[in-house]
């Protein structure tokens, strides 16, 4: 079940609520750098996605949570461009999205089902 498996990491708090409408736990790091007890804070998590605004501070959002959670990060390739806030605007945001997450790359241990409640 998504809700007891899965987190997804954003940036702001808009693609936050963009991401909780679509049927998903969702988590916005303001400033681009999750706290030190981030982990704390999704420790039922077996997968941890994270959508960036696919600039460099959203790169750089995924390498520290790759370090913080190397067998649980798994990044959402979204559009060149887009963001979930963006794609929320979009008829199609919903689905573009749950598109990116179902192509997101597997950690090297754990799987996790992708079915929502």
């Amino acid at each position: 079940m998504w809700a007891r498996h899965a987190v997804v990491v954003v940036e702001g708090k808009a693609d936050q609520l963009a991401v909780l409408r679509w049927g998903y736990h969702a988590c916005w790091v303001g400033g681009g750098s999750p706290p030190a007890d981030f982990l704390a804070w999704v420790p039922a998590a077996r997968r941890i996605y994270v959508a960036g605004d696919g600039d460099a501070g959203g790169q750089a959002l995924l390498q520290q949570l790759r370090r913080l959670a190397p067998d649980r990060c798994s990044p959402i390739q979204l559009p060149i461009g887009l963001d979930p806030c963006a794609l929320g605007q979009r008829s199609d945001g919903a689905t573009v999205f749950q598109q990116g997450l179902l192509a997101a790359p597997v950690p090297p241990r754990r799987g996790v089902s992708l079915r929502r409640p």
